[in-house]
């Protein structure tokens, strides 16, 4: 059956109501938004005032602190750590020490008149080099012919290494006048003579008490040294023409180091020395050759043994031979003298035995006290360079006069004689 029904719907509200409702609700809504929005924004800015409020006092006490802190690290010291070891700190130390070191000897040097050039550091051995250019100012303070001295002396330093303080003079030399030839062969003579020599002084090691400053010291002694190669270099380099052509027969050079000359004479077995050297004093401002005779082991062998050491006869005329030296400064006839008497003056030596005799008898026949108990019976009295004179007693006297190539004549001169 078909029967027709309405559908189950609720009535429809009226407009006007639904449009008032909807308008109060839209102002409500809008009003609590506006609201919301105006609290928010004023929590905000009490927010952002109280951050800033808060960041000036932190500020203001970030000062304070930072105040305080510059004053405490001011006050208290560096808390910075060393990381070398005391060895480090002993070498920077040592450094600064040699360098004003150098500084105190360049100002003594230019107080000088010696001319240098600036410090450097050896590439090779380490350490500081002063090095000397014109030295000429020392010669000439004191008036020395140097001849060509400084135009043989290639370089000169001095160096700065020894743990005690004292500097190193070192010199070299080219052109030598004369090298060591004593039981060398030529051969080795002249390749000696083409190379550079050069010589090594350890200076300021010994402080006088006059001398309190250790540059004043160093100074000093390169003077000294200097000075006395000067003095050597000059005789020697006149007597080297006269060695190489005639002496070198009869004589031969032991050692020449530029501040020593030592000589082997007395035939062929050249076991006599004769020494030339040069010492300087330098409170007097003046300085004496010292001539010095002595005896050498021979080295040339007879039937398998080796001849005994003999004395040195030059011993009796050594002082006159030193004063003639000092006056004359010529190694040529002082050479010449050794040689052509060392042989005449042994055999008057072995000659004059030593002997004694008693004076108690004189004494007790004369009535006097005797001085000594005993007295030598001969004298043997060197009156020149080329009289020795034999005295036996108060009566008797002999005179030896040394002639060219070891010859003697006999002069006897008792009481006035003066026969042959």
């Amino acid at each position: 059956m078909a029967s027709s029904s309405t559908p189950n719907t609720f009535p429809a509200p009226s407009n006007n109501n639904n449009n008032k409702r909807e308008a109060i609700e839209s102002v409500d809504d809008l009003r609590n938004e506006t609201t919301g929005k105006e609290a928010k924004s004023a929590r905000i800015i009490k927010e952002e005032e109280k951050d800033i409020e808060e960041e000036v006092e932190k500020n203001e006490e970030e000062g304070v602190t930072g105040e305080q802190k510059i004053n405490n690290e001011e006050a208290s010291p560096p808390s910075t750590s060393w990381l070398g070891t005391h060895r480090h700190l002993q070498a920077a130390v040592a450094a600064i020490d040699d360098r004003l070191l150098f500084l105190r000897i360049c100002e003594e040097l230019d107080a000088r008149g010696i001319r240098y050039e600036s410090v450097s550091t050896e590439p090779y051995v380490g350490g500081y080099l002063l090095k000397l250019m014109d030295m000429s100012s020392v010669t000439n303070k004191f008036n020395v012919d140097a001849g060509d001295f400084f135009e043989n002396l290639k370089e000169c330093n001095i160096r700065l290494n020894l743990p005690d303080g004292s500097s190193q003079l070192e010199c070299t030399f080219i052109n030598p006048p004369l090298v060591q030839d004593f039981d060398r062969t030529e051969e080795e003579v002249e390749a000696d003579k083409q190379k550079p020599h050069t010589w090594v002084l350890t200076i300021g090691s010994q402080r006088p008490r006059d001398m309190p400053s250790q540059s004043c010291v160093i100074t000093h002694n390169i003077e000294d040294r200097l000075l006395t190669y000067c003095h050597i270099y000059t005789p020697v380099k006149r007597f080297e023409d006269a060695y190489n052509s005639f002496y070198k027969n009869h004589c031969s050079v032991r050692a020449f180091t530029y501040h020593k000359l030592v000589l082997a004479y007395g035939g062929e077995h050249r076991d006599l020395l004769f020494i030339l050297s040069w010492r300087w004093n330098w409170r007097t401002k003046t300085g004496n050759y010292a001539l010095c005779f002595g005896q050498a082991p021979s080295t040339n062998k007879q039937n398998g043994h080796v001849p005994q050491r003999r004395w040195n006869p030059h011993v009796l005329v050594s002082q006159l031979l030193i004063e003639r030296f000092k006056k004359e400064r010529d190694l040529v006839w002082l050479v010449n003298y050794l040689v052509n008497s060392h042989r005449s003056l042994s055999i008057i030596h072995q000659f004059v035995k030593t002997q004694i005799r008693s004076t108690k008898i004189n004494s007790q026949i004369l009535g006097i006290e005797a001085n000594f108990p005993a007295e030598m019976m001969f004298h043997l009295t060197p009156v020149d360079e080329y009289c020795i004179r034999l005295s036996y007693g108060s009566q008797i006297s002999m005179e030896f006069l040394l002639l060219q190539d070891n010859q003697v004549a006999v002069r006897d001169c008792s009481a006035g004689a003066s026969e042959f």
